[in-house]
């Protein structure tokens, strides 16, 4: 993996509310702002904000998250379909206990549909100018 290829979509400190029984980041938790920064980033891409989560695929956890790490979260554009998007989720974690030097915790691939006021998949169309067509 080429972080390179990536752009980081957001960041969080874990907080002690984050935390299981173990002094480990809830896996839920995680779970969660990737879905959040998986959503921003679909919406900054395809100019929809119209989008809702289909699915989570490939999830591989790699190593737990401890009180007072900073997780940075990376998003890359795997497809945009007729209807979805499907994105390329990573993050890793800074830790002072391990010389701040990031490490990573999590990858996996997200996948949205855009959808209309009753639920029904929608069109992603592009424009001439190869842009995506901005409806909310």
């Amino acid at each position: 993996m080429n972080i390179e290829d990536y752009t980081l979509i957001t960041r969080h400190t874990v907080m002690a509310s984050d935390l299981n029984m173990h002094n480990n980041l809830y896996g839920g938790i995680l779970l969660n702002w990737l879905d959040e920064a998986g959503y921003i980033f679909a919406v900054e891409t395809c100019k929809f904000s119209n989008l809702v989560t289909v699915a989570l695929n490939n999830v591989a956890f790699k190593s737990p998250v401890k009180l007072g790490d900073i997780i940075e979260i990376y998003a890359k554009l795997n497809k945009i379909g007729r209807t979805s998007i499907s994105i390329k989720l990573f993050a890793q974690n800074i830790s002072v206990c391990h010389n701040c030097q990031p490490r990573p915790i999590i990858d996996c691939d997200i996948v949205f549909v855009r959808v209309d006021k009753k639920g029904k998949p929608q069109l992603i169309k592009k424009t001439k100018e190869k842009n995506y067509e901005c409806q909310c």
